[in-house]
């Protein structure tokens, strides 16, 4: 019998990635192997994002185009697809134009094994849903892991913040935490691997309680075990960062970067959003960061054109970029999004106004991306390497501790291994550098 085989396509957050290596992991225990490309591949898996609008179409156009060329290469392609647009479209993407043979939820990955059975038996257009997540969890041993040094380690799935432009609860559900002691024994099974960088995932990462268990509980828990060379997490609510996160980080194995998402520097922007604080007290917090973390990054998510705002609203939103100056902002316009309460108000900011704000925000984080690069050149830096440069096709590239990615066009490197760079030159995003010693 011929080897089947499979891709998986994954679009959008971390959480994404780690379901993917689920999913992976129940594929190969189902007898698949991982395909060269998707082209090639027996049955396709799309893992899709729909926090915008543009993932969404994205991720519908190309499943349309690989269930019109079904049959592949192979002669019996299957094509499916799971996440955020699976759990929200669900039925509808197993109609036409879409015609998916099976549409897994976001809360669905478990499922995956026996979708395979009912896949084998000739069934098609399988909707595999799940919307009881109480007791949500998963099984380590079953993730196939892309890296060798590098591993996402969920601590809960979902959001109940309900922001009022977010698709996240309605499609994710609402969060749910794993149990602590699962949670433990994963990283510690991972480092006695030789996994040397764990990122704890959750669409609101810090607003971890279990059973008494609070998010900084959990880290003194995870932060003991041996073996940790890099400790992150993400995705951190400012609302819910305490002062003890941030005095925690001072100390190994954590790295010296948080993602801490401001979305709007106007509060009255910001109370629409319901994010639940102020641009006071979200400075407040950055200048915690930068008084016990002097040396670390800051990024963060800043949104334009959200329905109502004034440029008195953007004005507020630039001034913080320059107060807090930001190491990295990930920046983008508003999209309405179904069944979100910003979805019925009025989207009132023209587009050209809109086109206006987004490029001016863009030329100040430019600025403060090559200011705050500047200062890596000379120095060295460790590099744990994780793939290879989208500019330089080949040469090897990896991020330091403070996630800053390091393109290295004169060496030979492979994933996974840990090097001392000199640092040569910095860009807007990245840095160039020279490995000077190799540690792992």
């Amino acid at each position: 019998m011929t080897e089947r085989t499979y891709y998986i396509l994954t679009f959008g957050c971390q959480m994404n990635k780690l379901d993917s290596e689920l999913a992976a992991g129940q594929l190969e225990m189902a007898g698949y192997s991982l395909a060269e490309s998707a082209e090639s591949a027996d049955l396709v898996l799309l893992n899709t994002c729909s926090v915008r609008a543009k993932a969404q179409v994205k991720a519908t156009s190309l499943l349309c185009n690989f269930t019109r060329d079904v049959a592949g290469k192979s002669g019996r392609r299957i094509v499916g697809i799971m996440g955020c647009v699976a759990q929200q479209m669900q039925e509808k993407l197993t109609e036409a134009p879409y015609l998916a043979e099976f549409v897994l939820g976001s809360r669905a990955v478990s499922r995956l094994a026996e979708v395979l059975e009912r896949l084998a038996a000739g069934e098609r257009g399988i909707l595999a849903l799940e919307e009881d997540c109480a007791s949500w969890d998963y099984e380590a041993e079953t993730v196939s892991r892309l890296n060798k040094r590098s591993a996402y380690v969920a601590i809960s799935r979902g959001c109940s913040n309900f922001c009022t432009y977010c698709i996240v609860p309605y499609v994710r559900g609402p969060i749910q935490h794993r149990r602590p002691e699962s949670i433990v024994d994963e990283v510690r099974s991972l480092t006695d691997s030789g996994y040397i960088d764990i990122c704890l995932l959750g669409q609101n990462v810090n607003a971890y309680d279990y059973d008494g268990c609070s998010f900084v509980n959990l880290l003194e828990r995870v932060a003991s075990i041996g073996g940790i060379r890099r400790l992150r997490f993400i995705t951190t609510h400012p609302k819910d960062l305490c002062i003890d996160t941030v005095r925690m980080m001072v100390n190994p194995p954590f790295a010296p970067y948080i993602s801490l998402p401001l979305q709007s520097g106007s509060d009255r922007i910001l109370g629409l959003m319901n994010r639940g604080y102020t641009r006071g007290q979200y400075m407040e917090k950055v200048s915690w960061l930068k008084e016990y973390l002097p040396g670390a990054f800051i990024s963060t998510d800043i949104m334009v054109g959200f329905p109502g705002e004034t440029e008195a609203d953007f004005e507020d939103t630039l001034e913080i970029v320059r107060k807090a100056q930001f190491d990295n902002i990930y920046s983008f316009v508003y999209s309405t999004r179904p069944r979100t309460k910003a979805a019925s108000l009025m989207s009132d900011v023209p587009d050209e106004v809109i086109k206006a704000r987004f490029k001016r925000l863009l030329a100040l984080q430019r600025q403060n991306h090559i200011d705050r690069l500047k200062r890596f050149v000379g120095e060295t830096v460790e590099v744990l390497i994780d793939g290879v440069s989208k500019k330089d096709k080949g040469a090897p590239c990896g991020r330091t501790p403070q996630h800053v990615i390091v393109n290295l066009p004169h060496d030979k490197c492979d994933v996974g291994e840990l090097v001392e760079v000199t640092i040569t030159g910095a860009g807007i995003r990245t840095l160039l550098g020279k490995v000077t010693k190799r540690i792992l």
